[in-house]
């Protein structure tokens, strides 16, 4: 077995582990069509929304999104959680609320009608950024063979 198959057995335990627990999400996660590593992320954000909701699917609404999504911009520890992480839960919700909108398990496709996440850099990641540019010998990049 190589790495990438490891890799992707590790991911389909934490899955299998998930749905064992959640059964109610077997069908959303046979929906997706995405890398074992995605969809493991996508399962335990919609499992996190289902216990932070406390309702049972069909039950679901917009204002539970809403609040999910609200809740998970500050961690427990009230730091602000990443622009990136906000955009990876809502895309994640988006395809569950999508499902059970297909699937005919909630009325309407909610999620439709809120926006995304705006990506934001924190000043730290723009700092690395811009001296990342300054360790690279630009020389060597251009020219990597001495005549």
């Amino acid at each position: 077995m190589n790495g990438r198959e490891e890799m992707e057995m590790f991911y389909k335990d934490k899955i299998e582990d998930i749905l064992n627990k959640s059964p109610e999400l077997r069908g959303f996660f046979n929906s997706l069509v995405i890398e074992p590593s995605s969809a493991y992320e996508y399962i335990r954000i919609v499992r996190n929304f289902m216990l932070f909701i406390k309702k049972d699917i069909v039950n679901i609404g917009y204002d539970d999104f809403v609040s999910y999504l609200n809740s998970i911009k500050v961690t427990k520890n009230r730091n602000n959680t990443t622009s990136s992480y906000q955009i990876v839960a809502y895309s994640a919700l988006k395809k569950f609320c999508h499902y059970c909108y297909t699937s005919e398990k909630i009325k309407r496709d909610y999620m439709k009608d809120i926006e995304r996440p705006k990506a934001v850099q924190s000043q730290n990641t723009i700092d690395k950024r811009k001296n990342r540019g300054n360790d690279v010998n630009v020389q060597s990049l251009v020219f990597p063979y001495v005549w």
